[in-house]
């Protein structure tokens, strides 16, 4: 969904599954996107990362246990934003 605020689409991914099915379905270079701890190996976190993807990755990993604590802390950085959720 689109950031109210700065009007770019919102994507949280868990998986490297769900990062492969964002990147299949959605450009992304406009997007902000906020990564699981392990749903990218480093180096892939890097490559994208110097490709010019604005990400964020997570020093956790998301669970079921954490997942509406995640989504409360990336409302803190977009706060009137729907997160699109790629598991």
């Amino acid at each position: 969904m689109i950031d109210e605020m700065n009007e770019v689409p919102i994507y949280l991914v868990t998986s490297e599954e769900g990062w492969y099915d964002l990147m299949t379905a959605h450009d992304c270079r406009e997007a902000a996107i906020w990564l699981s701890k392990t749903a990218l190996s480093d180096g892939e976190f890097e490559r994208y990362k110097e490709k010019g993807f604005n990400m964020t990755r997570l020093a956790y990993d998301v669970t079921t246990a954490r997942f509406a604590e995640t989504i409360e802390e990336i409302k803190l950085h977009h706060p009137l934003a729907q997160v699109w959720v790629h598991f």
